[in-house]
């Protein structure tokens, strides 16, 4: 749950994450690891969550969450469309 600018910023960029793993290959994986700095999210996120994935485009969704208390700005819940389990693969 976070602001809705955040979340609409947030869907921008993770789908197209989510694209170059979806694609494979190893160079895929090596923009992934530049751009996430982080090689565990990277390999699950290409190895667990892209074979999941079912679409071609518009793996996130946006959901109304009101409105914050104290501020009045208006909040949003960001989940994947599909499914995804995130079971460790031995």
């Amino acid at each position: 749950t976070t602001t809705l600018a955040r979340s609409k910023e947030i869907r921008r960029s993770t789908e197209k994450l989510v694209t170059l793993a979806k694609k494979g290959g190893l160079a895929n994986r090596r923009l992934l690891i530049s751009r996430l700095n982080d090689i565990e999210v990277a390999n699950l996120l290409m190895d667990v969550i892209a074979p999941q994935v079912k679409r071609d485009s518009g793996y996130l969704k946006i959901e109304d969450a009101g409105l914050r208390r104290g501020d009045n700005s208006e909040m949003a819940t960001i989940s994947f469309v599909d499914d995804i389990e995130l079971k460790e693969e031995a």
